[in-house]
């Protein structure tokens, strides 16, 4: 479920490699810098809950650019693209996310359809840090099986 299993990353989507300074009193978790290519400005940050087995998909952003890590537990994390004017229209990728293994933060861009899914044992947290304040008006919300996105969870 690595990036590297995708045989063709979506147009536009960043996969930055991120930092954890750990030892025996905790750790520090790096997320996301001003000079970071997946900084475009700050409109807010948050956190979403997971729960085991969980899934929360799927929704689209006309003008968000999102940037998310799993800051505790695992996910996975599905992209679909279905832009008429993108190279790689109809492209789907999936990451795993997680805190111990791999940690990483993936940038998305608008437009993209995305949705994900709790692999750990109790829950895990997303942590999104947005470009723009979210505004339900500017996004989609698509229910988990549909006829638009080409994946079964």
């Amino acid at each position: 479920m690595d990036s590297l299993d995708n045989l063709k990353l979506i147009d536009g989507i960043e996969i930055t490699p991120l930092k954890q300074i750990l030892d025996e009193r905790g750790g520090v978790f790096h997320v996301l810098k001003k000079s970071d290519s997946g900084f475009l400005n700050f409109g807010e940050a948050y956190l979403s809950k997971i729960n085991k087995d969980k899934i929360k998909a799927w929704k689209n952003h006309r003008e968000m650019t999102q940037n998310f890590c799993v800051p505790f537990g695992k996910l996975k994390l599905v992209l679909y693209d279905d832009r008429e004017s993108s190279p790689t229209q109809g492209v789907i990728n999936i990451f795993q996310l997680d805190d111990k293994n791999d940690y990483k933060r993936i940038t998305i861009p608008p437009m993209i359809w995305y949705g994900f899914q709790c692999l750990s044992e109790d829950y895990c947290l997303l942590l999104n840090i947005a470009d723009i304040e979210h505004d339900p008006n500017e996004s989609t919300i698509l229910p988990q099986q549909n006829n638009k996105i080409p994946y079964l969870w």
